[in-house]
């Protein structure tokens, strides 16, 4: 029985964070053009202009079946729950050739970026300088001495890199990241997230990187 109230926590925990996010069509273009989500969000389309649009999943006039939401007429909308994390691109039926096809990036819902402050023993910050060119900081509190952990995380949620830090002091702390990953190459630009455990609490932080 505790089990189950404490699964029923979780799914109205994870619920309570969805966001709905909105994609205005405006005559031959989908704004804003790229999206970064989470599992469990939803996007709304809504057609601002005076043309019937779609909204297909599919590339290059090619629908994947993910979803369609058929012609749209100005005015209506069309949304969609995305359930897994990946990159989803999408393009509007009539209108393709003119070069609407977009990307949707969606990341697991459990590295969300976090709504509040770290916490209040410890906290840390926005990484500087963000979008990182070759370098950014990713700068950290201590109230109390302990073990560090920070991972990088690519939009599809996949971890690229890790740092571990013992600290015998509370302090302000930084480590820098080069853009690299595990393996010594240098990632690709897109967004990205970093995940800063301190004493069994973690603080997500979204980041960009360029090329």
């Amino acid at each position: 029985m505790k089990k189950s109230y404490v699964l029923l926590f979780l799914i109205l925990a994870v619920a309570c964070l969805a966001t709905t996010h909105q994609v205005d069509m405006v005559n031959f273009a989908f704004i804003p053009d790229t999206l970064s989500i989470y599992e469990g969000d939803s996007v709304l389309w809504i057609n601002q202009s005076n043309l019937f649009h779609t909204t297909t999943s599919g590339d290059t006039g090619v629908p994947n079946g993910i979803w369609d939401s058929g012609s749209i007429a100005p005015g209506d909308s069309f949304l969609f729950h995305f359930v897994n994390a990946g990159t989803y691109p999408y393009y509007c039926t009539p209108h393709w050739q003119f070069g609407i096809i977009r990307l949707i990036i969606s990341a697991p819902a459990d590295i969300r970026e976090s709504k509040s402050d770290f916490s209040f023993k410890h906290q840390t910050r926005q990484n500087y300088p963000n979008p990182l060119s070759s370098y950014t900081y990713i700068t950290y509190q201590l109230k109390k001495p302990g073990r560090v952990v920070i991972r990088i995380y690519d939009a599809t949620g996949q971890p690229i890199r890790n740092f571990i830090k013992q600290h015998n002091a509370p302090g302000n702390y930084s480590i820098i990241w080069n853009g690299h990953d595990e393996k010594g190459q240098k990632v690709s630009a897109g967004i990205y997230f970093y995940q800063v455990n301190l004493a069994g609490t973690s603080y997500t932080q979204k980041m960009l990187v360029n090329k």
